[in-house]
């Protein structure tokens, strides 16, 4: 490619000489990073876009972010004819100001220039320079201080904490792997190539796997020796490492952690107040029983003990229940709830004659995806609950079923105590639900693992399940006796099928059998025999229930006792969603930020969704810790502003008038820890009339803030879609939220209040014009609508928030120009 040089009409600058009002600038710099394109269609024309990023360096300390948005298989040709060392001319770039809260550093590395680059196809261009620059030096240079290296020791001890997370590395490289060819679960041939690595603190090395074609490509040019084992190759030599389960990821890093006041709140067993396994009093009855009977160890029948399925049938379905009675189920006794979900997939994939498509529940049991997924079963996911509500979707359930799910198609329910929101459907919910199902024929899988754990009660917490049946619907019933009979290494369980007629559940349970005895042959016995005993003996089985009962009870303490606390101590959140729901588990509404933040500096190990198990003693001393986090944990402002604003009602409510010296004199007085106050009572609204000293329309300001509807994470300036690797948002423009995001300053005679949020609809209703509508008006046009509050007198109704140990929060919650004559009358209060 020829030099751009001499280009008419461009400046050459350096990354130090940039300059946001600088429009025709010449860049000659080493790109030191790439990532591959991401493609998308635009949602207007269908027609096929992508974006590159890249970072390029022309100084030891001067390095910078590259966005270059184009056409797709242009930009794709750009990113194959540039690569890593290359030294390129930029021209006539878009100077951006980098948000420097933006997280997401798998995309955006860390740089040092304050700006970034935007290329425009239309007006951009990048060409290979052709001059005698010596930039490759700067290849090999560190682009952060050592300090911002983790070492190869630190994820050695504590790598599981760190599942998730991305990491910066400084090592040399030790032996290269030849490069091999893996099939991704989702069947694209892709190509990955080993390396040891090894740093001071590692001389023996940690192994790294590399899947970016250029970066396996650039190895290739090192004078590395390639690793070839002298001795013959294992038959195994090529098998990928699997992926790590990141539950049991946490656990570990619990066990190796040497914080006295570490607490595991990640795996979902229920304990005592100890925090030890608990071991309900029944079982152990029933085992000294089932030893003075000294029964042999001879196999069962493959689908299990008949009288083990009687009695699974009975207590899912009732005693009096039709189809017991009528010897309509084919029940099986299977291994837990993941052997009975397996057998029901690997049953469905080989003779259900409907739409072969799983539908399951946004969040879900994250198993339930791989299982469907390892049984060559396609899937999907339908709504189920509201992270920015923290409450379950119905609505959203509704519309899904009704509409996405296509007529015969498979829908999952969690029967109750769902995983991991712990939020339900209620009785009428289940019957509506009940009714559209039947409508569209489908088949309704129910996974039973927490049977009772929602509400204490068997027979309630089976409402669901007894309902789809008694209203004709097609059902298969995943049971588990792992959580509600603390039976979890006991592995017993079992699947329940409704047939239409004897002679059909006779071939149904003969196919059940056939792939029984190609996965395992004979289910296990001793836990199925304690399962029996217990259902099986009237007194054993009531002194279950009432065991079960205490342990109910006590997760709904437990879940009473940490909100009062944490309301007790100080915390602005409202807690209230840990009391709705129920079960094990608890979505405590923490963000992945704060989650990192609690495991790094608090050693809490929970999972990054912000699920906590409520059954691992979180009562205990250990939950002081989690407690003291949560006080002050970082909110977003307008979750805050929202959830008030609500409860308010209309703004026209708030008369009392105050003047800024009094607001903050309160400010203080809130925030001061030595003042005893209730949460409820560290918030307060006032009516100011003041004059607006700082609002930024048309300058350098943050105005709008964009999100992923559905994961809620912070989307880059330009960029077009969510950039969360975990979210299934896939380019799809119309799911991002915009919203304003105003900081702006007022002042009356007594002082003045800096850095007041104005944000989302309150926003738009001061300004008179949504998001979109704003972006599309001139420079003059926002500068109208500035000078249309700056500097007059305005009748503002705020909201403050305040906590002991962190800054107050202010809000504006409506902004109207003030009449003299309203001024004069009401300014008498002061």
């Amino acid at each position: 490619m020829e030099t751009n040089t001499n280009s008419i009409g461009v400046k050459r600058v350096t990354l130090q000489q940039l300059d946001p009002n600088l429009n025709n600038a010449l860049i000659i710099a080493i790109i030191i990073s790439k990532q591959r394109p991401r493609r998308f269609n635009n949602s207007k024309n269908n027609e096929s876009r992508a974006v590159w990023n890249f970072t390029i360096r022309d100084s030891p300390w001067d390095y910078i972010n590259v966005t270059f948005w184009g056409n797709g298989d242009l930009i794709l040709k750009f990113c194959s004819n540039f690569q890593v060392g290359d030294i390129v001319e930029i021209t006539k770039p878009r100077i951006l100001i980098r948000d420097m809260e933006a997280h997401g550093e798998q995309y955006r590395p860390m740089v040092t220039s304050p700006y970034y680059l935007v290329l425009y196809e239309t007006q951009s261009n990048i060409v290979m320079h052709s001059g005698n620059l010596n930039y490759h030096r700067l290849l090999s240079l560190p682009t952060k201080p050592l300090a911002g290296f983790v070492t190869l020791s630190d994820i050695q001890t504590s790598g599981s904490g760190r599942v998730g997370y991305f990491v910066d590395i400084l090592v040399a490289v030790k032996t290269i792997g030849t490069v091999r060819s893996v099939k991704t679960r989702e069947g694209i041939e892709q190509q990955v190539r080993d390396v040891m690595v090894f740093d001071h603190t590692c001389p023996v090395g940690v192994r790294v796997a590399l899947w970016d074609p250029d970066l396996i490509t650039r190895l290739c040019k090192l004078s590395i020796p390639i690793y070839v084992p002298l001795r013959r190759q294992s038959f195994w030599s090529k098998i990928p490492l699997g992926p790590p389960d990141p539950i049991y990821g946490l656990t570990e890093a619990y066990k190796i952690c040497k914080n006295p006041k570490r607490v595991n709140l990640a795996i979902g067993t229920y304990q005592d107040d100890k925090g030890k396994p608990y071991v309900l009093k029944c079982v152990k009855k029933a085992e000294k029983l089932l030893d003075a009977m000294r029964l042999n160890k001879e196999y069962t029948s493959p689908i299990g003990y008949e009288s083990y399925r009687k009695l699974c049938e009975e207590l899912a379905l009732g005693k009096d229940s039709k189809l017991i009675k009528s010897g309509l189920l084919a029940s099986v006794q299977c291994i837990s709830r993941t052997g009975s979900l397996r057998l029901a997939l690997d049953f469905i994939k080989a003779f259900y004659a409907g739409k072969k498509v799983v539908f399951l529940p946004y969040p879900t049991w994250g198993n339930h995806k791989h299982l469907a997924r390892e049984t060559g079963l396609a899937y999907d996911q339908y709504r189920y609950y509201d992270y920015k509500a923290v409450d379950m979707d119905y609505k959203g359930i509704v519309d899904d079923v009704s509409h996405k799910i296509p007529d015969g198609a498979i829908v999952l329910f969690h029967a109750c105590a769902h995983n991991p929101s712990g939020v339900d459907p209620n009785r009428s919910q289940w019957e509506e639900l009940s009714d559209i199902v039947k409508k569209k024929n489908l088949l309704v899988i129910f996974d039973m693992a927490y049977h009772g754990f929602a509400s204490g009660h068997i027979e309630v917490d089976a409402y669901s399940v007894r309902k789809f049946i008694e209203d004709g619907n097609k059902c298969m019933i995943i049971q588990s006796f792992a959580k509600n009979m603390g039976l979890y290494g006991e592995r017993p369980g079992c699947l329940i099928l409704t047939a239409d007629s004897a002679e059909e559940r006779d071939i149904i349970l003969s196919q059940f059998e056939a792939i029984i005895k190609s996965m395992y042959h004979y289910p296990p016995i001793h836990g199925a025999r304690i399962v029996e005993k217990i259902l099986g003996d009237t007194g054993l089985k009531s002194e279950w229930k009432l065991e079960f009962k205490m342990m109910s009870d006590r997760l709904i303490s437990i879940r009473r006792t940490l909100k009062t606390k944490l309301q007790k101590e100080g915390s602005i959140r409202s807690w209230d969603h840990i009391v709705k729901q129920c079960g094990m588990f608890c979505l405590t509404g923490l963000s992945k930020t704060q989650v990192k933040r609690l495991i790094d500096e608090h050693s809490i190990f929970l999972s990054t969704t912000g699920r906590i198990s409520i059954g691992e003693n979180p009562v205990g001393a250990e939950a002081n810790n989690l407690r003291s986090y949560a006080i002050t944990a970082p909110v977003q402002p307008t979750e805050i502003l929202e959830r008030l604003s609500e409860a308010i009602g209309s703004t026209n409510s708030i008369q009392n008038v105050m003047s800024v010296r009094q607001v903050l004199d309160k400010m203080e007085m809130l925030s001061n820890p030595a003042t005893e106050t209730n949460a409820s009572d560290r918030h307060f609204t006032a009516l100011l009339y003041v004059l607006v000293t700082h609002l930024d329309l048309d300058g350098l300001s943050k105005i709008v803030t964009t999100r992923c509807s559905k994961c809620k994470v912070l989307v880059p300036n330009n960029e077009k879609f969510c950039e969360n690797f975990e979210c299934n948002l896939e380019g799809d423009l119309s799911e991002l939220d915009s919203k304003f995001d105003l900081k702006i300053n007022i002042s009356d005679h007594t002082g003045s209040l800096v850095n007041c949020r104005l944000t989302g609809t309150i926003a738009e209703n001061v300004l008179d014009c949504t998001v979109e509508q704003f972006s599309r008006m001139t420079d003059a046009e926002k500068c109208h609508l500035k000078w249309k509050y700056l500097m007059e007198r305005c009748a503002i109704r705020i909201m403050v928030l305040c906590a002991p140990g962190t800054n107050p929060l202010c809000s504006i919650l409506s902004c109207a120009l003030a009449t003299p004559n309203e001024v004069a009358n009401k300014l008498r209060h002061y």
